[in-house]
């Protein structure tokens, strides 16, 4: 190590910095030593967890874990806290057929449900049904029945022949055998009388009515008018009940009387 001889002070104090006085010469030695470089080492970042205000030094900062306490019964915490802070179910494999089978029966409850619906409105339907046949048949006879009455009141000695097939054509059972029987009759006496009679319906209505049978009683009040050949026409009203049956060309006239006046 080499040695030199300075004689420098410090600005600041006057003294001599690392000086050595020479017994002799009274002269100051400043020993110097040659600067030995030191290589730096690199150390590795410690990090540093943020320490919250007010937190005293060495207690676990926010991002540190705090110790765990060891042994069965810390074991035991940390598996119960596991299972707690854990979100997947703890059995899957339950509650995904408990899922299923909530899906399956709530399928089936709404499949009944839409069969029980169509059933009602299948029956509701088949009722309205059955109830518009049934008063499409109790006009129908009715009808049949009053249109009847008028026909069989409505003769022209010009054309008996005409006016008796339109009375066959309206009437079954009994009454049309009878019109058929008695033609040659009735149609002389048409011819002799010498009149010309219309009718029209006044007023009418259904007294009984078996659909099942295939049976109904009507009544009707008409109007008939006569024209004798050269005399003025008069106009009368009466009241007849008839009896009327379902065929297989619909409902017609089985039987034709007059109501006495009063009843």
């Amino acid at each position: 190590m080499a040695l030199r001889l300075t004689a420098r002070r410090t600005a600041g104090n006057g003294k001599a910095e690392g000086h050595d006085q020479d017994a002799e010469g009274g002269t100051t030695i400043r020993q110097e030593r040659e600067p030995v470089e030191v290589q730096d080492q690199e150390r590795e970042p410690v990090e540093v967890a943020d320490q919250a205000p007010g937190q005293p030094a060495g207690h676990p900062g926010a991002g540190e874990n705090p110790a765990r306490p060891g042994g069965p019964t810390g074991g035991r915490r940390r598996a119960r806290r596991a299972r707690r802070d854990d979100p997947a179910p703890r059995y899957p494999r339950v509650r995904l057929i408990a899922g299923f089978a909530l899906a399956g029966l709530l399928a089936v409850a709404l499949a009944a449900s839409a069969w029980q619906g169509a059933r009602w409105w299948s029956q509701a339907r088949s009722s309205d049904n059955a109830k518009a046949a049934f008063t499409a048949d109790r006009d129908a006879a009715t009808a049949a029945g009053q249109n009847s009455m008028v026909i069989f009141n409505t003769v022209d000695y010009r054309q008996p022949a005409e006016g008796l097939d339109r009375w066959a054509n309206a009437s079954t059972g009994p009454l049309q055998e009878k019109v058929q029987q008695e033609r040659a009759e009735i149609t002389k006496t048409i011819i002799d009388t010498r009149t010309v009679s219309t009718a029209r319906l006044i007023q009418g209505g259904l007294v009984a009515f078996d659909r099942g049978a295939g049976t109904a009683k009507v009544i009707a009040v008409i109007e008939i008018r006569s024209v004798p050949e050269g005399q003025p026409a008069t106009t009368e009203r009466t009241r007849l009940t008839g009896e009327v049956t379902r065929t297989a060309g619909g409902w017609k006239l089985s039987s034709i009387q007059t109501l006495p006046a009063g009843t």
